[in-house]
């Protein structure tokens, strides 16, 4: 018993005819008929009384209709399983930089091209959302700085820089300050874990300052306001602090001889296979972070 005995079947009960079936199936009437005393001779049973010129399913043949609609609506469900990676739910992950500056356009972007996809976003630190790569939760993670894990794969999609923010009430030295400014002042930092603070802690450590932060936050603009309001100071990514800073909330300045500019990535596990949805998502977060730069550039 085959998918095309059922299918045959199903139309002749549709049609009351094996001939009319046979014509709706493009096949020949006694390849049609052969397919119906097939199924009668496989299970031992008459499906059909033959009346006249017309077809009557038997209690029998309606019993076994019940059973090949339902096989016959699964199977058409099978066959569109090409169809399961252009539709469906994408899980995607993002550091919170990402997920404040780039991550909404991304995804309004893509849901344009891609309507029946649902895309489920996570908003964590870097290091939560690699962790979270690793265990399956998400497909997908856009983050800060280094990837970890030799089992995930990376990708770099978009660079960025970090900046120093000091209050505006700050000593006017310029637009580069020596790195021991990060230890004469207080030291407003991201929580451990954030890719902005491993620069920083790399940063401090290169250059010898043992440096106790005066806040840790997970909240960027928690630590803004403090810097603000003259409690310290702080280096924090420049995509994250170009409201404030455009708003006279708080200055800038560049470190003398430290480069800041870091890279964010787009990660996967390294055994998990890249359907063509996820391949188009990726293709839109390189998309939107290029319209990012050009903005930048033009500005």
């Amino acid at each position: 018993m085959t998918i095309r005995h059922l299918r045959v079947f199903s139309e002749v009960c549709a049609c009351g005819s094996v001939t009319a079936a046979a014509s709706r199936l493009y096949i020949t009437q006694p390849a049609a008929s052969a397919a119906i005393a097939e199924l009668e001779a496989r299970y031992g049973v008459r499906l059909f009384d033959r009346i006249g010129r017309r077809l009557y399913l038997t209690q029998a043949g309606k019993r076994f209709l019940g059973y090949a609609d339902r096989i016959l609506s699964l199977f058409d469900e099978l066959e569109r399983v090409r169809d399961w990676e252009e539709a469906g739910v994408l899980r995607v992950g993002a550091s919170i930089t990402v997920g404040n500056r780039l991550l909404p356009g991304i995804i309004r972007d893509f849901q344009k091209s891609h309507p029946q996809v649902k895309v489920e976003a996570a908003v964590d630190n870097s290091e939560t959302i690699e962790e979270q790569v690793l265990r399956n939760d998400i497909d997908l993670g856009l983050i800060e700085g280094t990837v970890h894990s030799p089992r995930l794969q990376g990708a770099v999609f978009f660079h960025d820089r970090l900046v120093l923010i000091l209050p505006p009430s700050f000593p006017d030295a310029g637009e580069e300050l020596p790195v021991s400014v990060l230890a004469d002042y207080p030291l407003l930092l991201r929580e451990k874990g954030s890719a902005g603070r491993e620069i920083v802690d790399g940063i401090l450590s290169i250059h010898g300052l043992s440096v106790r932060p005066a806040w840790q936050s997970v909240s960027t603009q928690a630590i803004v306001r403090a810097v603000h309001d003259g409690l310290g100071i702080s280096l924090l990514p420049a995509l994250l602090v170009q409201d404030a800073l455009e708003r006279g909330e708080v200055r800038r300045a560049s470190l003398r001889g430290v480069d800041l500019e870091r890279s964010y990535s787009m990660i996967r596990h390294r055994d998990k296979y890249c359907s063509p949805l996820l391949q188009a998502f990726m293709d839109a977060c390189r998309t939107a972070a290029a319209k990012h730069t050009e903005v930048q550039d033009a500005e």
